[in-house]
């Protein structure tokens, strides 16, 4: 975790933006936005498509993560696609 390198992995920079973005918030953090947290900033690097809750999208919103070509969606807007 000493290498510059390992800070500018995707899944870190992902993970940070979102912590943080979750941390700024006026809304109460939920049992399961850090396993949330952590499997989008796996998923985004890699996926077409990501689904998850609104709140979430929300967050990938405001971090600037769509900005990297992957889509996200909520459950509601799945019929889109």
């Amino acid at each position: 975790m000493r290498s510059p390198y390992y800070w500018e992995l995707p899944i870190q920079d992902i993970g940070c933006r979102l912590s943080t973005d979750l941390c700024v918030k006026n809304s109460p953090v939920k049992s399961g936005d850090s396993k949330d947290i952590e499997h989008l900033a796996t998923a985004i690097p890699i996926a077409q498509y990501v689904v998850a809750d609104k709140a979430m999208v929300d967050c990938c919103d405001a971090s600037r993560l769509t900005k990297n070509g992957t889509p996200k969606f909520t459950r509601h807007e799945l019929s889109t696609i």
